[in-house]
């Protein structure tokens, strides 16, 4: 039987990781199984999230904490994506 690997602090889980975890994060808050399902890539994946998004009104709302301070969804889809969340 093998010993449990020791869990990583977050700090040191790659970029990549990080990100994927933020994604199922979004999707569990927002009650959205099927939004990354399937193969998808980085592109796709925005563009669905910033339809629910705007759709839903949410851009403005707040979304969650980050480093202890209230974080919107439009700060939230910035960091990840590294673009601006703009109404198109």
């Amino acid at each position: 039987m093998k010993a449990a690997q020791p869990v990583a602090p977050i700090a040191k889980l790659s970029q990549h990781r990080k990100d994927a975890e933020l994604e199922a994060w979004i999707c569990t808050r927002l009650k959205l199984r099927d939004l990354f399902a399937g193969v998808t890539t980085t592109e796709i994946r925005r563009d669905r999230l910033k339809v629910v998004l705007l759709e839903r009104e949410l851009i403005e709302s707040i979304a969650g904490r980050f480093e202890g301070n209230a974080i919107t969804w439009r700060a939230l889809f910035e960091r990840l994506y590294h673009t601006p969340l703009t109404e198109v």
